[in-house]
Protein backbone atom coordinates (compact mmCIF):
# COMPACT_ATOMS: atom_id res chain seq x y z
CA UNK A 1 0.00 0.00 0.00
CA UNK A 2 2.94 2.45 0.64
CA UNK A 3 4.24 2.06 -2.95
CA UNK A 4 0.79 2.06 -4.57
CA UNK A 5 0.97 5.33 -2.51
CA UNK A 6 3.60 6.44 -3.46
CA UNK A 7 2.73 5.41 -7.23
CA UNK A 8 -0.22 7.71 -6.71
CA UNK A 9 1.55 11.08 -5.63
CA UNK A 10 3.58 10.09 -8.77
CA UNK A 11 0.63 9.94 -11.29
CA UNK A 12 -1.31 12.42 -9.05
CA UNK A 13 1.77 14.77 -9.63
CA UNK A 14 1.94 14.61 -13.67
CA UNK A 15 -1.88 14.63 -13.82
CA UNK A 16 -1.81 18.08 -11.37
CA UNK A 17 1.14 19.96 -13.35
CA UNK A 18 -0.68 18.86 -16.97
CA UNK A 19 -3.94 20.24 -15.80
CA UNK A 20 -2.62 23.12 -14.60
CA UNK A 21 -0.12 24.51 -17.39
CA UNK A 22 -0.14 24.63 -21.23
CA UNK A 23 1.67 22.88 -23.28
CA UNK A 24 4.24 25.35 -23.53
CA UNK A 25 4.37 26.05 -19.90
CA UNK A 26 4.66 22.67 -19.43
CA UNK A 27 7.50 21.61 -21.94
CA UNK A 28 9.62 25.08 -20.92
CA UNK A 29 9.71 24.16 -17.35
CA UNK A 30 6.59 22.83 -15.11
CA UNK A 31 7.46 19.63 -16.19
CA UNK A 32 10.26 19.65 -13.79
CA UNK A 33 7.39 19.88 -10.58
CA UNK A 34 7.10 17.22 -9.80
CA UNK A 35 10.53 15.98 -9.67
CA UNK A 36 11.03 18.37 -7.30
CA UNK A 37 8.14 17.10 -5.17
CA UNK A 38 9.89 14.19 -5.42
CA UNK A 39 13.43 14.61 -4.58
CA UNK A 40 11.69 16.76 -1.09
CA UNK A 41 9.97 13.70 -0.36
CA UNK A 42 13.11 11.55 -0.82
CA UNK A 43 14.47 13.59 1.71
CA UNK A 44 12.16 13.14 4.84
CA UNK A 45 12.20 9.13 3.75
CA UNK A 46 16.26 9.48 4.19
CA UNK A 47 15.28 10.75 7.46
CA UNK A 48 12.93 8.61 8.39
CA UNK A 49 15.18 5.26 7.80
CA UNK A 50 18.30 6.76 9.64
CA UNK A 51 15.66 6.56 12.75
CA UNK A 52 14.61 3.39 12.64
CA UNK A 53 15.70 0.82 14.68
CA UNK A 54 17.31 -2.05 14.14
CA UNK A 55 15.10 -5.12 14.86
CA UNK A 56 16.30 -7.27 17.36
CA UNK A 57 14.76 -10.78 15.95
CA UNK A 58 17.23 -9.52 12.90
CA UNK A 59 20.54 -8.91 15.11
CA UNK A 60 20.03 -12.10 16.48
CA UNK A 61 19.81 -14.02 13.29
CA UNK A 62 23.25 -11.83 11.94
CA UNK A 63 24.91 -13.12 15.02
CA UNK A 64 23.86 -16.32 14.36
CA UNK A 65 24.43 -16.79 10.12
CA UNK A 66 27.86 -18.24 8.95
CA UNK A 67 30.55 -15.94 7.21
CA UNK A 68 28.90 -16.29 3.65
CA UNK A 69 27.17 -14.44 1.28
CA UNK A 70 23.37 -14.30 0.69
CA UNK A 71 23.63 -12.65 -2.46
CA UNK A 72 25.49 -16.00 -4.00
CA UNK A 73 23.50 -18.55 -1.99
CA UNK A 74 20.84 -17.10 -3.88
CA UNK A 75 22.03 -17.57 -6.89
CA UNK A 76 23.72 -20.85 -5.84
CA UNK A 77 22.09 -22.89 -3.10
CA UNK A 78 18.44 -21.06 -4.36
CA UNK A 79 19.36 -20.81 -7.72
CA UNK A 80 15.76 -22.56 -8.91
CA UNK A 81 14.12 -19.94 -6.75
CA UNK A 82 15.75 -17.06 -7.58
CA UNK A 83 15.19 -17.42 -11.02
CA UNK A 84 11.39 -18.48 -11.20
CA UNK A 85 11.41 -15.58 -8.72
CA UNK A 86 13.35 -13.04 -11.42
CA UNK A 87 11.06 -14.37 -13.88
CA UNK A 88 7.62 -14.00 -12.37
CA UNK A 89 8.91 -10.48 -10.76
CA UNK A 90 9.92 -9.35 -15.11
CA UNK A 91 6.50 -10.17 -16.48
CA UNK A 92 4.52 -9.14 -13.83
CA UNK A 93 6.32 -5.95 -13.96
CA UNK A 94 6.07 -5.57 -17.03
CA UNK A 95 1.93 -6.26 -17.04
CA UNK A 96 2.04 -3.51 -14.39
CA UNK A 97 4.08 -1.01 -16.21
CA UNK A 98 2.01 -1.13 -19.01
CA UNK A 99 -1.09 -0.02 -17.21
CA UNK A 100 0.35 2.18 -14.63
CA UNK A 101 2.67 4.02 -16.61
CA UNK A 102 2.76 3.46 -20.47
CA UNK A 103 -1.28 3.34 -20.86
CA UNK A 104 -1.90 6.89 -20.39
CA UNK A 105 1.07 7.61 -23.04
CA UNK A 106 -0.75 5.35 -25.30
CA UNK A 107 -3.87 7.19 -25.33
CA UNK A 108 -2.43 10.28 -26.00
CA UNK A 109 0.47 9.41 -28.59
CA UNK A 110 -2.64 7.55 -30.56
CA UNK A 111 -5.00 10.56 -30.68
CA UNK A 112 -7.26 8.54 -29.02
CA UNK A 113 -7.54 11.14 -25.31
CA UNK A 114 -5.68 13.87 -23.99
CA UNK A 115 -2.90 13.07 -22.30
CA UNK A 116 -4.35 15.29 -19.26
CA UNK A 117 -7.98 13.25 -18.98
CA UNK A 118 -5.80 9.70 -19.27
CA UNK A 119 -4.14 10.71 -16.26
CA UNK A 120 -6.63 11.93 -14.53
CA UNK A 121 -8.31 8.38 -15.34
CA UNK A 122 -5.14 6.31 -14.01
CA UNK A 123 -5.28 8.28 -10.79
CA UNK A 124 -8.80 7.55 -9.98
CA UNK A 125 -7.80 4.01 -11.37
CA UNK A 126 -4.58 4.03 -9.00
CA UNK A 127 -7.11 4.92 -6.02
CA UNK A 128 -9.27 2.08 -6.51
CA UNK A 129 -6.64 -0.33 -6.50
CA UNK A 130 -5.37 0.73 -2.84
CA UNK A 131 -7.96 -0.73 -0.81
CA UNK A 132 -8.63 -3.89 -3.40
CA UNK A 133 -5.41 -4.64 -2.48
CA UNK A 134 -5.67 -6.00 1.00
CA UNK A 135 -9.23 -7.44 0.08
CA UNK A 136 -6.82 -9.92 -2.74
CA UNK A 137 -4.59 -10.23 -0.28
CA UNK A 138 -7.33 -11.83 1.87
CA UNK A 139 -8.14 -14.14 -0.89
CA UNK A 140 -4.81 -15.79 -1.21
CA UNK A 141 -4.48 -15.76 2.52
CA UNK A 142 -7.88 -17.62 3.50
CA UNK A 143 -9.36 -19.09 0.62
CA UNK A 144 -7.30 -19.85 -2.43
CA UNK A 145 -3.69 -20.58 -2.42
CA UNK A 146 -1.67 -18.08 -3.36
CA UNK A 147 0.37 -18.92 -5.95
CA UNK A 148 -3.21 -20.05 -7.89
CA UNK A 149 -5.34 -16.82 -7.16
CA UNK A 150 -2.30 -14.82 -8.55
CA UNK A 151 -1.91 -17.36 -11.82
CA UNK A 152 -5.32 -16.58 -12.05
CA UNK A 153 -5.71 -12.76 -11.85
CA UNK A 154 -2.30 -12.39 -14.29
CA UNK A 155 -3.81 -15.46 -16.79
CA UNK A 156 -7.01 -13.41 -16.84
CA UNK A 157 -5.24 -9.99 -17.89
CA UNK A 158 -2.93 -11.63 -20.22
CA UNK A 159 -6.44 -12.91 -22.33
CA UNK A 160 -8.17 -9.77 -21.60
CA UNK A 161 -5.41 -7.07 -22.86
CA UNK A 162 -5.63 -7.02 -26.48
CA UNK A 163 -9.51 -6.84 -26.19
CA UNK A 164 -9.24 -4.27 -24.01
CA UNK A 165 -6.54 -2.05 -25.98
CA UNK A 166 -8.32 -2.88 -29.10
CA UNK A 167 -11.68 -1.75 -27.74
CA UNK A 168 -10.41 1.80 -27.12
CA UNK A 169 -8.75 1.78 -30.47
CA UNK A 170 -11.92 1.12 -32.31
CA UNK A 171 -14.07 3.57 -29.86
CA UNK A 172 -11.48 6.45 -30.77
CA UNK A 173 -10.96 6.41 -27.13
CA UNK A 174 -14.65 6.85 -25.72
CA UNK A 175 -14.48 7.46 -21.76
CA UNK A 176 -16.57 4.20 -21.10
CA UNK A 177 -14.08 1.63 -22.84
CA UNK A 178 -10.89 3.59 -21.51
CA UNK A 179 -12.80 3.76 -17.92
CA UNK A 180 -13.51 -0.15 -18.08
CA UNK A 181 -10.19 -0.86 -19.16
CA UNK A 182 -8.12 0.71 -16.75
CA UNK A 183 -10.55 -0.48 -13.84
CA UNK A 184 -10.68 -4.56 -15.18
CA UNK A 185 -6.53 -4.15 -15.25
CA UNK A 186 -6.24 -2.54 -12.56
CA UNK A 187 -7.99 -4.62 -10.45
CA UNK A 188 -6.87 -7.69 -11.65
CA UNK A 189 -3.10 -6.42 -11.06
CA UNK A 190 -4.29 -5.83 -7.40
CA UNK A 191 -3.71 -9.44 -6.94
CA UNK A 192 -0.12 -9.79 -7.44
CA UNK A 193 0.03 -6.15 -5.95
CA UNK A 194 -1.63 -7.52 -2.73
CA UNK A 195 -0.50 -11.15 -2.75
CA UNK A 196 3.04 -11.13 -4.08
CA UNK A 197 4.85 -9.90 -1.59
CA UNK A 198 4.24 -12.45 0.70
CA UNK A 199 4.69 -15.07 -2.48
CA UNK A 200 7.92 -13.86 -2.72
CA UNK A 201 9.16 -14.27 1.17
CA UNK A 202 7.60 -17.70 1.06
CA UNK A 203 9.95 -19.07 -2.17
CA UNK A 204 13.18 -18.43 0.16
CA UNK A 205 14.74 -19.37 3.13
CA UNK A 206 15.26 -17.23 6.12
CA UNK A 207 18.79 -17.27 6.05
CA UNK A 208 18.85 -15.72 2.07
CA UNK A 209 14.89 -14.46 2.06
CA UNK A 210 16.05 -10.39 2.34
CA UNK A 211 18.72 -10.92 -0.99
CA UNK A 212 16.41 -13.12 -2.89
CA UNK A 213 13.59 -11.14 -2.46
CA UNK A 214 15.33 -7.94 -3.45
CA UNK A 215 17.47 -9.44 -6.41
CA UNK A 216 14.47 -10.85 -8.04
CA UNK A 217 11.86 -7.88 -7.56
CA UNK A 218 14.59 -5.60 -7.97
CA UNK A 219 15.63 -7.14 -11.82
CA UNK A 220 12.17 -7.56 -12.28
CA UNK A 221 10.43 -4.26 -11.81
CA UNK A 222 13.57 -2.40 -11.89
CA UNK A 223 14.98 -3.07 -14.62
CA UNK A 224 12.27 -5.57 -16.94
CA UNK A 225 9.31 -2.90 -15.86
CA UNK A 226 11.28 0.23 -16.28
CA UNK A 227 12.31 -0.59 -20.09
CA UNK A 228 9.10 -1.06 -20.67
CA UNK A 229 7.60 1.81 -22.34
CA UNK A 230 10.50 2.12 -24.21
CA UNK A 231 10.21 -1.53 -25.80
CA UNK A 232 6.26 -0.69 -26.16
CA UNK A 233 6.99 1.88 -28.10
CA UNK A 234 9.64 -0.18 -29.96
CA UNK A 235 7.49 -2.42 -30.71
CA UNK A 236 4.55 -0.11 -32.06
CA UNK A 237 7.40 1.84 -34.57
CA UNK A 238 8.97 -1.94 -35.21
CA UNK A 239 5.50 -3.53 -36.22
CA UNK A 240 3.65 -0.66 -36.90
CA UNK A 241 0.73 -2.47 -35.00
CA UNK A 242 -0.58 0.73 -32.45
CA UNK A 243 -2.21 -2.88 -30.25
CA UNK A 244 1.32 -3.82 -29.78
CA UNK A 245 2.04 -3.48 -26.01
CA UNK A 246 -1.25 -5.80 -25.46
CA UNK A 247 0.23 -8.36 -26.93
CA UNK A 248 3.59 -7.47 -25.26
CA UNK A 249 1.48 -7.87 -22.28
CA UNK A 250 -0.40 -11.04 -23.28
CA UNK A 251 3.96 -12.11 -23.62
CA UNK A 252 4.54 -11.63 -20.07
CA UNK A 253 1.08 -12.66 -18.38
CA UNK A 254 1.60 -16.01 -20.01
CA UNK A 255 5.58 -15.96 -18.87
CA UNK A 256 4.13 -14.84 -15.49
CA UNK A 257 1.88 -18.25 -15.46
CA UNK A 258 4.06 -21.02 -16.33
CA UNK A 259 6.73 -19.43 -13.71
CA UNK A 260 4.11 -19.89 -11.09
CA UNK A 261 3.06 -23.06 -11.97
CA UNK A 262 6.86 -23.89 -11.76
CA UNK A 263 7.11 -22.46 -8.10
CA UNK A 264 6.18 -24.74 -5.25
CA UNK A 265 3.39 -23.24 -3.44
CA UNK A 266 3.81 -22.81 0.23
CA UNK A 267 1.17 -20.51 1.40
CA UNK A 268 -0.56 -22.72 3.85
CA UNK A 269 3.07 -24.06 5.14
CA UNK A 270 5.44 -22.40 7.80
CA UNK A 271 8.42 -19.99 6.52
CA UNK A 272 11.68 -22.04 6.13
Amino acid sequence: IGSMSGSLLGVGAAALVTNLFDAQTLAEWAWRLPFLGGALLGTVAILIRRNLHTSEHFQQHQERRDDTSPLLEAFTTNRRETLLAVAFAASYGTCYYIAFVYLPEWLSGQGLMARDTALLINTAMTVLVIPAMPLAAIVGDRWVPRRVWIALAIGLLALVAWPLHEWMLVSGGALLPVVVAHAVTFLLLAVPLGSGPALFAEMFPERDRLSGYSVAFNIGLGIFGGLTPMIATSLIAATGMVTAPALYMLAAGLIAVIALVLTPDRSRAPLR
